[in-house]
């Protein structure tokens, strides 16, 4: 088998996670995908020596997980964030990558960890960005409208709102304005 898997590409893997789901899930057959993305990795490696901004090298070596299956070979925090900077130099316009870059701030915010001041205003800005590159999708504007409700939760701790507020129905906003 593991003849077969020399010279991997994009598309070894999109059939690997289809094997995988058909079969591998199913207790029949060993996950392949893993294997597939080890060697995909590797190639990736090597590649992204030679072109260090490479968006399609950056993204495959930015995997945690395969449909499911955490990967061993997972980046730590630190490399994560370095390449979804490299990323974000490449391609300054893309509301994807503003998006999990703002996300990466919250999570970080989250998990307690010490985050200035300046981190936590410039995280507004790149919610701002995604939703000006992605052209005020909706899915965008969710997000900021999230960031901004829990940053007020933050600033004013007194303030008694349901936390879940974004999914409160006309009704239930209109007995809080009362």
């Amino acid at each position: 088998m593991e003849k077969g898997l020399n010279g991997v590409g994009y598309r070894d893997m999109i059939i690997a996670l289809r094997f995988d789901s058909n079969y591998a899930r199913q207790g029949k057959m060993p996950f392949l995908a893993p294997q597939v993305y080890s060697i995909l990795r590797e190639q990736a490696l090597a590649n992204i020596e030679h072109d260090p901004n490479d968006p399609d090298m950056l993204g495959i070596l930015m995997k945690f997980q395969l449909r499911g299956i955490k990967l061993e070979q997972a980046p730590d925090r630190a490399t994560w964030e370095e390449y979804l900077h490299r990323k974000i130099a490449y391609s300054p316009y893309n509301a994807e990558l503003w998006s999990d870059y703002a996300s990466m701030i919250s999570v970080r915010r989250e998990q307690e960890e010490e985050i200035s001041q300046e981190a936590l205003i410039r995280r507004d800005d790149y919610y701002t960005n995604s939703v000006v590159y992605s052209n005020f999708k909706t899915e965008y504007l969710y997000s900021f409208g999230e960031n901004v409700f829990k940053r007020l939760l933050e600033q004013f701790p007194t303030l008694e709102l349901k936390k879940d507020a974004l999914r409160l129905s006309k009704s239930e906003i209109s007995e809080i304005n009362e």
